[in-house]
């Protein structure tokens, strides 16, 4: 609920794309304005989503410039380190792998197995004791 609609104020031109959701610009909510901003950068350059918003990522959540990423990769094989796979698109397959108490990166993975690791992480003394 916005400031308008508690002091009983009719809402300040209402996206046409979703009229119960805050306007950002050009008649659209903030999640299809940036929808439509990330599409027509594609189409304007392909590179875009490619390296600099991946690249972006990757110096502020692990203070890694895209060249480490690639030497990672390339030191342990050119594949993940858990299972071997080989990426065909690298940016969009590929995990920065980290362990989420020390920040410590640990390699790179498919995005299957990131996912899985964390998920038995967050229940390894269950499954350990199951496995019993």
């Amino acid at each position: 609920m916005g400031a308008d609609e508690i002091m009983g104020r009719p809402k300040a031109n209402p996206p046409l794309c979703h009229p119960d959701r805050p306007h950002m610009a050009h008649g659209l909510c903030n999640y299809c304005y940036h929808q439509k901003y990330r599409a027509e950068r594609r189409s304007r350059d392909p590179e875009f989503e490619k390296y600099m918003g991946w690249e972006k990522h990757l110096k502020k959540k692990y203070n890694l410039t895209l060249d480490q990423f690639w030497s990672m990769l390339e030191a342990q094989g050119g594949h993940c380190k858990l299972c071997g796979m080989k990426p065909d698109d690298m940016y969009k397959k590929f995990c920065v792998d980290h362990d989420h108490k020390t920040g410590r990166i640990r390699g790179i993975l498919c995005k299957f197995c990131n996912s899985k690791l964390g998920w038995f992480e967050n229940r390894r003394e269950g499954i350990e004791e199951y496995l019993k």
